[in-house]
């Protein structure tokens, strides 16, 4: 993904994941870890975000990571 490109959606986006990820997870420090993960990941993956499906892309990152994040706390 292109560095810019991933830059003006961290901008555009973030402080909603970060809200999204607050309520799912009651936690400031672990919801921060949630969209900085999805973030790199985006980075580091090659895959290209279109314009018209990132936000809900990234959305649904959010809930499943926090889902994940959820599962493996009660184990």
């Amino acid at each position: 993904a292109d560095q810019r490109k991933l830059e003006a959606l961290f901008r555009q986006h973030y402080r909603q994941m970060y809200r999204l990820a607050t309520i799912l997870l009651h936690d400031d420090a672990e919801s921060k870890d949630v969209v900085h993960d999805i973030f790199a990941r985006l980075l580091d993956d090659q895959r290209d975000l279109r314009e018209e499906t990132a936000e809900s892309y990234l959305h649904t990152s959010v809930r499943n990571r926090c889902l994940n994040v959820i599962r493996s706390r009660q184990i």
